[in-house]
């Protein structure tokens, strides 16, 4: 993260609370001239990244080991070298596609923005699109959005997240299919011309929705408790029924 000419130390001290929320750690500043106090202030839990943030005389210093140089910027017409600008998700596509690579994103001053100078020292340009009344955002806001469009999709940061379960493979759902047509057909649910109409449909909805073995074993178990209830209301007995337990009356 390269800040350029950044002024306002409550701007710089978001910029390094929302690096850290999504683990970012190499702040670089080009010709600071903010409060520290303030900044400190408003990085609050950051301050350790906020404090080792190396300065920079230039922006082509701070991007010097920069393989990849992401530039943005709320301009709305083209650039002088006429690029494309890059929405944020295109960006981040871009950026995580470039892996393991050093990437740099460089954000300039909040009066002014990345002057051309600037700009032509980066690979890529992003623009964030905002209303057209009012269309720079503020500088954290900026950084922000970006770095959560480059997190949200990246598996390795979402440390709480669960597991994506497997999907259950197609035998174990043959096998519901197999129980639904006996518990279906138990309760005159399916059509007695063509069964096979209401369980192909039943196959189908289980087939999009991917559900895991746990879910199908779900299923299976409530299958099973209606079996249970047929077989003690007079209906025939169940095929599952364990051994050893007897038949609620």
């Amino acid at each position: 993260m390269v800040l350029v000419e950044p002024a306002e130390g409550g701007n710089v001290g978001g910029c390094a609370r929302v690096m850290a929320n999504f683990g970012f750690q190499d702040l670089r500043l080009v010709r600071p001239a903010f409060d520290a106090r303030e900044a400190r202030i408003l990085a609050v839990h950051a301050r350790p990244l906020l404090d080792r943030a190396a300065r920079f005389d230039t922006l082509a210093e701070a991007i010097a080991d920069a393989q990849l140089v992401f530039g943005t910027t709320a301009r709305q017409r083209d650039n002088p070298e006429r690029r494309p600008f890059l929405a944020p998700p295109a960006a981040a596509e871009r950026l995580r596609a470039a892996a393991p690579e050093r990437v740099a994103l460089v954000f300039g001053p909040e009066r002014t923005g990345l002057a051309n100078p600037d700009l032509a020292l980066c690979h890529e340009l992003i623009r964030i699109p905002a209303d057209d009344g009012y269309p720079v955002l503020n500088l954290s806001h900026a950084v922000a959005v970006l770095l959560w469009e480059i997190r949200r999709e990246d598996r390795h940061a979402a440390g709480s997240a669960l597991p994506l379960e497997e999907t259950a493979p197609a035998g174990e759902l043959e096998g519901l299919i197999a129980h639904a047509r006996f518990t279906l057909g138990n309760l005159d649910f399916l059509n007695a011309q063509n069964p096979s109409l209401a369980l192909d449909a039943l196959r189908l909805l289980l087939a999009r929705a991917r559900p895991s073995r746990r879910e199908l074993q779900m299923l299976r178990g409530i299958l099973h408790r209606m079996d249970l209830f047929i077989a003690s209301h007079g209906g025939p007995p169940t095929p599952n029924q364990p051994r050893g337990r007897r038949r609620q009356r």
